[in-house]
């Protein structure tokens, strides 16, 4: 239930944010206006951070609604209130990846989806494991077991994992654009074209 509220704001918010920013930043640098990629990267970033935002506080603040209103599973609430701020970091793994194919290479992308798989499967299978034991212990106390308390606690914590998973991919790219930034002010300095 919570995957298809995300997927909806992901779809909305950022899902063609890497074809945008590979097709614009490709066609400046073939053009050798390395400043106006920067700019691009820049518009891009601030696109981003206001749609990811908004799409992200529509999911945390409506998870309530959409549980209980549209859904009728008022404990989906808690998987979506961890999906939320993975939202928001999508959108700006989303422009990074953009740039980097825009710059002609995939290893990047390639390279931050591998660790975000991996970060994923390991914290949704250790996180929702927990949580779910957790949730059951407090079935018990309550003398409520059966209600599906323990279930959306364990479904929170798989959802925690694609946070996490994300989360890793993008502190990935945002390292490997440090580590090249040098190199992108050479190209900005070099470049004389003012349009």
């Amino acid at each position: 239930t919570a995957f298809n509220v995300y997927n909806i704001a992901l779809l909305l918010s950022s899902y063609s944010l890497p074809l945008a920013v590979s097709k614009m930043v490709s066609v400046r640098l073939a053009r050798k206006q390395y400043r106006n990629s920067v700019r691009i990267l820049r518009a891009a970033l601030a696109y981003a951070t206001v749609v990811g935002a908004l799409a992200a506080a529509v999911i945390w603040f409506g998870a309530d609604f959409f549980a209980r209103e549209v859904f009728f599973m008022p404990y989906a609430a808690f998987a979506l209130k961890t999906l939320a701020p993975t939202v928001w970091i999508m959108a700006y793994l989303g422009v990074f990846r953009g740039y980097y194919q825009g710059q002609g290479t995939m290893v990047p992308t390639a390279l931050s989806q591998v660790f975000e798989q991996i970060v994923n499967a390991i914290v949704s299978v250790a996180a929702g494991s927990w949580l779910f034991n957790q949730a059951i212990k407090v079935e018990i106390l309550k003398g409520e077991s059966g209600s599906g308390y323990s279930n959306s606690w364990g479904a929170a914590g798989g959802t925690i994992g694609t946070g996490a998973g994300a989360f890793t991919a993008l502190v990935f790219l945002l390292l490997l654009f440090a580590a090249y930034q040098r190199t992108i002010r050479k190209k900005v300095r070099r470049d004389r074209d003012r349009k």
